[in-house]
């Protein structure tokens, strides 16, 4: 099910029917992790608001009333942190961008600790997205390399050891050059594509 879907399904849920907010809760967090666009991240932070609004209005009883709270603040920057997670690390430039947005609007309180914290760390030094992305794709460029080249003696036992670390160098550099790039999945595609057409020379036919 994809964002807009489960908006759909809301959408479209009786008034007088009970609302089981607690799935609803579970697939808002499937969905997120799955998200890939900024669409549905903010689609999906509108349903979280929509429904535990709701909730608080008429669903939870006075007792526990401000345990849910806590638990729905908690959620809450569960879903913006995970905006601003490059691999393991938060990016402070994503950080603002997403807590500007949010205050815009109205789903955070200018005041929010998230939202201080976004502000002190612009105005200190700082590593910038281009620089996150490109460390997350170097460990990830050689947690690869290690399994799938320079860890795979099968593979390269035919290879010097000088080709070996050749090789690993200049597939570390393209990994990176695709990540950095302002579109990368695209990057990406261009990469394949010149690849298939390279080895396309290699082809043997079986006619």
């Amino acid at each position: 099910m994809s964002a807009s879907e489960l908006l759909q399904r809301l959408e479209a849920h009786p008034l007088d029917a009970p609302l089981d907010w607690r799935k609803i809760r579970e697939e808002i967090h499937e969905e997120h992790e799955r998200a890939t666009t900024l669409e549905e991240r903010v689609t999906l932070l509108a349903i979280h608001k929509a429904v535990m609004d709701e909730v608080e209005r008429s669903g939870i009883a006075a007792e526990n009333m401000e345990k849910f709270k806590e638990t729905r603040l908690k959620d809450y920057r569960l879903l913006i942190l995970r905006e601003a997670l490059i691999g393991e690390n938060v990016c402070t430039e994503m950080l603002d961008a997403v807590t500007q947005r949010e205050v815009a609007a109205g789903r955070m309180a200018p005041d929010d600790e998230f939202r201080k914290t976004a502000v002190v760390g612009m105005a200190a030094p700082h590593l910038s997205r281009t620089e996150l992305i490109a460390m997350d794709a170097k460990q990830r460029a050689r947690q690869a390399i290690d399994t799938y080249w320079t860890g795979n003696r099968e593979v390269i036992k035919d290879f010097s050891d000088r080709m070996v670390k050749s090789q690993s160098e200049k597939m570390m550099n393209e990994v990176i050059k695709v990540a950095t790039n302002g579109d990368p999945k695209m990057a990406n595609r261009e990469k394949l594509t010149n690849w298939i057409i390279e080895y396309a020379q290699f082809q043997v036919s079986s006619y």
